[in-house]
């Protein structure tokens, strides 16, 4: 492969990007690709200038697919046919997961059941070692989970309808729902779609029907207002917990965790409707302003 066919800012995964030189344009390092700092996301990872304080980022190298790593592996790449035996060792243990849902919750007495929904471990709030479903305070089951991991959420609660028919009173997707959202801005109308069909929605109050503020408009106050959570803590946001992320974020019950509310991102509507002497609002729209034309005189 030449330097004339190979893109440095999004460099093919099964390629020699590890072994060729690479050089800085801000700093002029130069090195191997293995020196490169790697910062690492769930489908990527960016690339960046090891020499310190330089911080120039090279570009982005995409996580290969299993489609991708087969046609490497075909290819003869024997990273790729690493790669392709991982893959389906991953996948078979997904699939016996998936077969053992049903067979792993317990009997359980009654005719109107409540499940609910909590993550547990992990070094980080949206990263949880586990997906956990109790009944009553009682944990019945429990799954290996980690980033984005919220669409399990929808697949145990089929499960439990399989398992329990006509015996569910609702299911709570509680705060494991938000944890596990990531940054797939969709996930929380997935999750209440397929609990309002099955009619089994969670009571008023929790993390399906949690208050959703506004950027501004009639919540433009969400930055001053007391929050309450469900375990009776009180105060306003700068009391609670806020991690960082982009829109929608939530905040966070300091005490125990629980989402008390989530916090949208500005609609179009909310830029044209809001309160007259709302700073945070005068300040976006001057923000997202046109910039003038240059006179031409």
């Amino acid at each position: 492969m030449t330097d004339e066919t190979f893109d440095y800012s999004r460099p093919p995964y099964y390629s020699d990007w590890r072994t060729r030189t690479w050089t800085c344009p801000k700093c002029g390092w130069q090195g191997q690709g293995a020196e490169l700092q790697q910062e690492f996301f769930n489908d990527l990872s960016e690339l960046w200038c090891p020499q310190a304080p330089c911080e120039y980022k090279f570009g982005l190298l995409i996580h290969p697919g299993v489609e991708e790593t087969r046609a490497a592996a075909d290819a003869g790449n024997a990273e790729a046919k690493v790669m392709e035996q991982a893959f389906a060792r991953a996948e078979q243990r997904t699939q016996s997961r998936v077969a053992s849902r049903g067979r792993d919750l317990p009997e359980l007495e009654g005719d109107s059941l409540e499940f609910t929904f909590t993550t547990d471990g992990g070094r980080d709030w949206m990263n949880p070692d586990w997906l956990v479903l109790t009944c009553r305070g009682r944990k019945i089951y429990r799954e290996p989970s980690g980033f984005e991991h919220w669409e399990a959420i929808i697949t145990v609660s089929a499960k439990v309808l399989e398992r329990y028919p006509g015996r569910v009173a609702w299911i709570d997707p509680n705060d494991a729902g938000a944890c596990l959202g990531g940054d797939k801005l969709y996930y929380d109308t997935t999750i209440k779609d397929f609990l309002r069909e099955h009619q089994v929605s969670p009571p008023l109050g929790t993390w399906s029907e949690h208050p959703t503020c506004h950027y501004y408009s009639t919540w433009s106050d969400w930055r001053t207002q007391a929050w309450s959570c469900k375990c009776g803590w009180t105060g306003t946001v700068h009391e609670a917990r806020v991690p960082a992320a982009k829109w929608p974020f939530v905040i966070l019950c300091p005490r125990d965790g629980s989402v008390v509310a989530e916090i949208l991102a500005p609609s179009k509507v909310d830029r044209s409707n809001n309160i007259n002497g709302d700073r945070y609002a005068a300040a976006d729209t001057a923000a997202r302003a046109p910039t003038p034309p240059t006179p031409t005189w």
